[in-house]
């Protein structure tokens, strides 16, 4: 899918920017109609399209590339869900007991890291609290 969209990216830059000359060489139907057609090559019809065209490209590449991404994530979580999957009990056994450790360890750290409320009793707050 990534390289379908990336194709139709590149496509549409390639597309704009012949449809770009082609339009910018083409006589307006309307101008003509006015009489206000100048034979020359039109720069803004062709800007536009070039502009447009090479926006849209890029955002068709990058949807193409966090496509990528995300299947190249998936893949590695794949491998590392096939990994637990096939381990001993004895290394889970080791990881339930590391999980316990550094779970001991997070609650000691944070454990005592609540303020002392008994400082702000008798505290009144003030008009410009």
């Amino acid at each position: 899918m990534s390289k379908f969209l990336r194709f139709i990216g590149y496509a549409a830059i390639v597309c704009s920017i012949i449809l770009g000359i082609v339009y910018g060489i083409r006589k307006d139907p309307i101008l003509e109609a006015l009489n206000m057609d100048d034979e020359g090559f039109r720069w803004i019809v062709a800007v536009y399209w070039w502009v447009s065209g090479i926006i849209t490209g890029a955002l068709f590449i990058a949807f193409s590339t966090a496509l990528d991404y995300l299947e190249e994530n998936n893949s590695f979580l794949r491998e590392l869900l096939s990994r637990t999957d096939t381990q001993t009990n004895e290394s889970a056994t080791n990881k339930t007991n590391a999980y316990a450790n550094y779970t001991a360890e997070v609650s000691r750290k944070y454990g005592d890291s609540k303020p002392a409320t008994s400082k702000l009793e008798g505290y009144q707050f003030k008009a410009n609290d």
